[in-house]
């Protein structure tokens, strides 16, 4: 039986990285969305609290609080997009086209990695 390896704090990115080399079918979803958030500079300075394990509700509740700038709701809404394109996330709507404008090259690295190679929940 396979079992899921899942990410539940900072320290686990070192062996989250040698899942993903070694065994990337046993990341989960919610995992991969982890790695995904942390991927945006402003998302794993910010707000590690709502994607080390990613919980879509906190990163909702973060971005709408006005904590993060510009840039960093942008990467929630992004993120958030992902997780559940269906759903009116109350922080708002993900803009490719505001949040191309406003985000620095490795917030615009980190949205291009995902862009080259997507996937969805």
């Amino acid at each position: 039986m396979q079992t899921s390896t899942r990410i539940t704090s900072a320290s686990a990115l070192a062996e989250i990285k040698a899942v993903i080399a070694t065994r990337p079918q046993d990341l989960t979803i919610r995992d991969k969305t982890s790695l995904l958030a942390l991927s945006f500079p402003e998302l794993s300075r910010r707000a590690s609290h709502a994607i080390l394990p990613f919980d879509a509700l906190d990163l909702n509740r973060w971005a709408r609080s006005g904590a993060p700038g510009h840039g960093g709701l942008c990467a929630a809404q992004f993120v958030l997009s992902v997780w559940d394109p269906g759903t009116k996330w109350t922080c708002g709507r993900f803009d490719i086209h505001e949040a191309l404008g406003i985000w620095d090259d490795d917030h615009r690295k980190a949205f291009s990695t995902w862009v080259q190679n997507p996937w969805w929940p």
